[in-house]
This record gives structure tokens, sequence and C-alpha cells, in this order.
């Protein structure tokens, strides 16, 4: 099975370390990272704040070889169903 490193962030000071830690352990098992994060709202109703750590996230995962950032906004769904339909 191939392997692959899922990392799920919300806004907070949280987000990037642990987008850098995935990366670091996508690195050390030579796999994909996929960034993600979900949002109820759509994305045009997003304030300034939750804005800037969505363009923060891209450019980081734009610098990262093999990572891709994944944003489900305006989300209906429970984030758990949203997260193991991303990671199928």
């Amino acid at each position: 099975m191939d392997e692959s490193i899922l990392v799920c962030v919300y806004y907070g000071p949280n987000g990037e370390r642990l987008i850098h830690r995935g990366c670091e352990i996508a690195k050390s098992l030579n796999c994909p990272l996929y960034i993600l994060t979900v949002d109820p709202k759509p994305f045009d109703e997003f304030d300034a704040e939750k804005t800037s750590y969505i363009a923060h996230w891209k450019e980081i995962a734009d610098q990262i070889k093999h990572a891709t950032f994944i944003m489900k906004d305006n989300e209906t769904r429970p984030v758990a169903k949203v997260i193991a339909s991303v990671a199928r």
C-alpha cells in the first residue's frame, strides 16, 4: 500500500507547525503530503484573518515538493466525514 500524509489544519497558531511536521514525516517516508482545511462557510464569507491563514498555507504547500493544499469550504457535513472522504 502506498503511504501518504494528511495534515488537517484549522485557523490558529498550530496550523503552520502541523504542516511543517507533516512535511518532515512525508519526506522521511518519501510520500506525498496533503494539507486539508474544512470550513462550513463559503470562502467569500471568510474574514481577513481566515483568508490570511489560507493564503499562507497555500504558499507553504507550493514550496513543498509533492504537497497539495485542499480546502473544503461551504461544507455542511461533519468535519470527521469530510476528512474520511478526503483520506479515501
